[in-house]
């Protein structure tokens, strides 16, 4: 089992492993199924597809993970630098809280959510 950090990306749809990432935890491109095109601020980029177990402290998912297979040195280069993301797809089982004054992120199950006395 390996540790990934992950940028929390509300308007990312999926959840994606930085490229370097995923060649690092043994799913590189080559290696996997078509996955797909994908489209975002950056352009269009091709994907593979892996199914995957996420775990989240005691929590975990299995997810249809997109992994980016950029076709070019060049896109290669541009997106080694692209941080892992956590998308809806994982954030829609949550309650999510910015934390402004310790710069954190909570993620709280439905439960924890409605025993906060929101207004």
């Amino acid at each position: 089992m390996s540790e990934l950090w992950f940028l929390v990306d509300t308007g990312a749809d999926s959840t994606l492993p930085a490229p370097g990432q995923a060649t690092r935890l043994g799913i590189g491109p080559p290696r996997l199924r078509i996955g797909g095109t994908l489209v975002g601020v950056g352009g269009t980029v091709n994907t593979r597809y892996a199914d995957c177990v996420l775990i989240l402290e005691e929590r975990s998912f299995r997810l249809g993970l997109r992994i980016l297979a950029p076709s070019t040195d060049g896109a290669r280069r541009a997106m080694s630098q692209l941080p892992s993301v956590l998308g809806r797809d994982v954030l829609s089982r949550f309650a999510l809280f910015l934390e402004e004054r310790t710069q954190r992120v909570l993620l709280l199950d439905p439960e924890e959510a409605d025993r906060l006395p929101l207004p």
